[in-house]
């Protein structure tokens, strides 16, 4: 598994230096102008979000290197979801019954750290048919423990690039008890156990379970 840096945050957010949000070749900075200029927003370096018409346009996905799509299914959604280019990119979707919850959260951090650690080429693209605002919260979930930065702070660096996007103080609230939750999580749905032991002195110590 590789490291948070490796999934730098493009602009400069609260709590990571500048030379590390900046990083990146000239390359790939003229491919996330290209991505800007079409509606497609990359949230970190990899990783754009997009709407349904976004995801048939396969010269601008192609143009860009997506390799990855994933579809955030809203319950509205079930019979709407398609996946149109097999042949070129590999899907992968996620089911929302009405609003995201912890494993939802979890499972697209565990999804996006196996796509974007197995190399600095894969790029993923992230869409919905109705709600980018799940996407976004999802991924607020992602950067705040990928990269260790408080949700608050995350919240301030995507309303940076999606202006309308906004949490309320439960929502917020809730975002914040994942990242916690997700400190005692090693696999998707999977929570670390503890058990009470004793040290050498008989004093009780809590230690996770191996």
């Amino acid at each position: 598994m590789g490291t948070a840096g490796r999934t730098h945050v493009r602009q400069l957010p609260v709590g990571l230096p500048a030379t590390e949000a900046k990083q990146g070749d000239d390359e790939e900075e003229k491919e996330a102008g290209e991505a800007d200029k079409r509606g497609l927003r990359e949230i970190i370096t990899r990783v754009y979000v997009g709407d349904y018409e976004d995801s048939k346009n396969i010269l601008l996905l192609g143009s860009i290197g997506i390799t990855h799509i994933i579809i955030v299914r809203c319950t509205e959604e079930y019979q709407m979801a398609r996946i149109i280019y097999p042949h070129k990119f590999e899907y992968f979707i996620i089911d929302l019954e009405g609003d995201y919850n912890f494993t939802q959260c979890t499972h697209l951090k565990f999804l996006l750290d196996e796509i974007l650690f197995e190399n600095g080429q894969n790029r993923v693209f992230i869409h919905s048919y109705i709600s980018l605002e799940k996407i976004l919260s999802l991924l607020v979930f992602y950067i705040a423990t990928t990269l260790s930065l408080d949700v608050e702070d995350v919240l301030t660096y995507v309303k940076r690039i999606v202006p309308d996007f906004s949490m309320d103080t439960e929502e917020s609230d809730k975002m914040y008890y994942y990242t916690k939750r997700h400190m005692l999580t090693y696999y998707p749905g999977e929570c670390t156990s503890y058990l009470d032991v004793r040290d050498q002195k008989g004093s009780p110590q809590v230690a996770p379970k191996e």
